[in-house]
């Protein structure tokens, strides 16, 4: 049986995050997805209708909820790295 933790609100999903930073949170979730799982996974559809319909974000939360926790993982591991300020230039 395999159980689906939920991530909880982060990122894109904070209650006033400006529009520029939740769109580009969703795309880059999205990307990372496409990497992990495939770019015909359902999770990548529903994170880029949430990145240009701010109600589709609910949805999008659920899908992303529902990657396996091990590719869950993988992809934050990816957001972070892409969206945490001074990161690059090592």
């Amino acid at each position: 049986m395999t159980v689906i933790m939920p991530s909880g609100l982060f990122g894109p999903w904070l209650p006033g995050a400006p529009e520029p930073e939740r769109s580009a949170g969703l795309r880059a979730l999205a990307v990372a997805v496409a990497c992990h799982c495939g770019s015909g996974h359902p999770a990548v559809d529903a994170l880029r209708r949430a990145e240009r319909d701010p109600g589709a974000a609910d949805a999008a939360l659920r899908a992303f909820d529902a990657l396996p926790s091990l590719k869950r993982r993988h992809v934050l591991s990816v957001y972070i790295a892409v969206m945490s300020p001074g990161r690059g230039g090592r």
